[in-house]
């Protein structure tokens, strides 16, 4: 089975899912008091590691192995001013409520670099496709 982790304008990565770690959330507050949007920041929240970390966290889960399901999960996630997530949710479904569940679960599992307005980490949002697909 192969998964594809589509992140940040147009990079596409095709991997084998090797990984399944627990997952973690904090709340924390950031100089401004609502989250920025991604198109508002002069650097989006990033994943600690790059997308070989997020890509690390994503595992096919094996009931749709079983049953060949693909689908794209569009996840969107909260990352607050010190670089943790505080809120994940599908932004787009696959289709298939355990390939959503999983992306998520992935999303969130991962440590993420706090993105930056004016020089200063803010809490944000960024969305990032997560692709499953059966081979």
């Amino acid at each position: 089975m192969r998964a594809s982790v589509n992140f940040m304008r147009g990079l596409s990565f095709t991997f084998i899912i090797l990984f399944l770690a627990g997952c973690a959330g904090n709340k924390s507050s950031s100089k401004h008091s609502a989250p920025l949007q991604a198109e508002n920041l002069d650097e989006s929240p990033q994943p600690v590691g790059g997308l070989s970390a997020l890509i690390a966290a994503i595992r096919y889960p094996e009931e749709a192995a079983k049953k060949n399901l693909e689908g794209v999960a569009t996840v969107s996630v909260l990352v607050d001013a010190t670089g943790r997530v505080e809120e994940t949710r599908i932004a787009k479904t696959s289709g298939h409520a355990v390939l959503d569940d999983e992306a998520i679960i992935a999303v969130a599992r991962v440590r993420w670099q706090a993105g930056r307005k004016d020089g200063q980490t803010v809490s944000s949002w960024t969305t990032v496709p997560v692709e499953f697909k059966a081979e």
